[in-house]
């Protein structure tokens, strides 16, 4: 049988790429995030697997160079908001309504060929909706919440989202509501 020529291959190579480009099967990279302090980029690039995509989240220099990987999350875990807090310590990535959070002092001290254990958190329980992702100290995250009984079917909120905060330095880490004077409601 005859060998097919280099020509060939990238020819079907091409195709077979575009054509699952089409069907969600693309390498994009959803969010590129600076850290506060300039040292680094978080990177969220969407993985194509057969049933995804799948994502990972990378840590760069400004420059391009990558650090490490941070965390690999399957299809049902996207990035929706990746967010820093302010002094570059920590890194919030949201999918719907959880959150992970990545200790950047701690990533940086172990072996890059390590997998990471992250702190994985839901924002509403059980599920809801939640967006606007932001720290409001070092491990202090504020997000508005929709609860599941107020999503509709579409996935939208059927009433007014609540702001709330969530303590990831407390275990469990539940979120609260924002009470009007800012100060934590228990």
């Amino acid at each position: 049988m005859a060998r097919p020529t280099p020509a060939v291959v990238v020819l079907v190579a091409s195709l077979a790429v575009a054509g699952c480009a089409r069907f969600g099967f693309t390498d994009r990279v959803l969010h590129e995030v600076p850290s506060p302090d300039g040292r680094f980029v978080a990177v969220c690039q969407e993985v194509p697997v057969l049933d995804g995509p799948d994502f990972k989240i990378r840590l760069h220099r400004p420059d391009g160079a990558l650090v490490r990987i941070l965390a690999f999350r399957g299809d049902g875990q996207r990035c929706d908001e990746v967010v820093w807090s302010q002094d570059a310590t920590r890194l919030a990535i949201r999918a719907a309504a959880r959150v992970t959070v990545v200790d950047i002092d701690y990533a940086l001290r172990q072996p890059a060929e390590q997998m990471l254990w992250n702190r994985d958190v839901s924002l509403t329980w059980p599920e809801g909706a939640a967006g606007n992702l932001a720290f409001a100290g070092r491990d202090i995250l504020e997000f508005d919440a929709c609860d599941a009984a107020n999503v509709g079917a579409d996935g939208r909120c059927l009433v007014e989202y609540e702001r709330r905060r969530l303590d990831i330095s407390a275990t469990p880490a539940r979120g609260v509501p924002v009470p009007a004077h800012g100060m934590f409601r228990r």
